[in-house]
């Protein structure tokens, strides 16, 4: 009886021991579910490659259609219709401080200084191969030819040239408190700006009877 009971108590130890994991095996443990965890994330990243490889290629395609459409087009249409398509690939922007002028052309300022930014902005998902897009810019150079500045030259003129967009920013500063600027646009330009007036009208502010000068910003009229 003492034997079995003594054989008893040295199986539960085994048992008790064989359930037991050490440091190395746990750590072991960690390392096979992370290593599974990162497979599975592997599978799902492969799948979506997989989906926006399928995603380019149908936009490639509908590109291609769509060039070779445009291609077959150029050749039947006249050069009107051609310019007109060609206008859609060009966008031009006026800015006065930054923000955009008032329909009326009319802008009343607080101070006696102020930018104006003239942008020519290039489409940039555009289909039309480059000869043709070309000709939907304005006539000649955007700066010199489409925007005059009749009585007062601006101090400083600041260029910008990216691969999309082209800009030249006309500084006025320390203007004469009182004085009118107009500055004329082309009727080319005008038009492309959607404007209704060809003529832009700054008035700077007098200064007030005690001499204090207007608090900086935009009035428009």
């Amino acid at each position: 009886m003492r034997i079995k009971y003594f054989i008893l108590i040295f199986l539960g130890l085994m048992l008790v021991g064989c359930q037991q994991t050490t440091p190395a095996e746990e750590d072991l443990a960690k390392k096979d579910a992370a290593i599974d965890q990162l497979e599975e994330r592997v599978e799902q990243l492969e799948e979506q490659i997989l989906q926006l490889e399928g995603e380019l290629q149908q936009l490639e395609d509908f590109r291609t259609g769509t060039g070779e459409f445009v291609n077959k087009a150029i050749t039947v249409l006249p050069p009107d219709s051609l310019r007109i398509m060609a206008q859609l690939d060009w966008t031009y922007e006026l800015l006065l401080n930054d923000a955009p002028l008032p329909e009326n052309g009319q802008i009343r300022l607080t101070e006696n200084e102020f930018t104006f930014t003239i942008s020519e902005i290039k489409n940039s998902n555009t289909i039309l191969p480059a000869d043709i897009s070309e000709m939907g810019k304005v006539s000649g150079s955007i700066f010199s030819n489409h925007i005059q500045f009749p009585e007062t030259k601006p101090s400083d003129i600041l260029g910008n040239d990216t691969h999309l967009v082209s800009s030249a920013t006309y500084v006025f500063s320390q203007l004469e408190w009182g004085t009118t600027l107009e500055f004329v646009l082309s009727e080319e330009l005008q038009e492309r700006l959607g404007s209704a007036t060809n003529t832009l009208t700054v008035r700077i502010p007098e200064r007030y009877p005690d001499g204090t000068e207007p608090v900086g910003g935009v009035e428009p009229e």
